[in-house]
């Protein structure tokens, strides 16, 4: 298991390994929570589920930075990205279907 930095609180990195985090200016190990469901994870593993399910056209790093569970995220870019169909489906540019977009919007 390797250790992966992720952008900080006032441009200190936070080291992750695995469900361990800790900065430079506190030396204290901590454990990784989710951002949204306040659980805690591993965020290599979290990483590799994200990716597993959407490959790389979405990055785990670039859209939750080691803040959020596979879970959450995964959940949280379905969500996105069924929104995003709604809107794209009411604006005519894809076939609509009511049911999406009620579901959704």
């Amino acid at each position: 298991m390797s250790s992966i930095q992720l952008p900080g609180i006032n441009g200190t990195p936070i080291h992750v390994f695995g469900r361990l985090a800790w900065s430079r200016a506190n030396s204290i190990p901590v454990m990784v929570t989710c951002g949204m469901c306040q659980e805690p994870f591993d965020v290599e593993e979290a990483r590799d589920e994200y990716q597993s399910e959407f490959g790389e056209g979405v990055d785990y790093g670039e859209q939750y930075g080691g803040g959020a569970c596979a879970d959450c995220a995964i959940s949280d870019t379905n969500s996105n990205y069924n929104t995003g169909l709604a809107i794209v489906m009411m604006n005519g540019d894809a076939d609509y279907d009511d049911e999406h977009v009620q579901n959704y919007l």
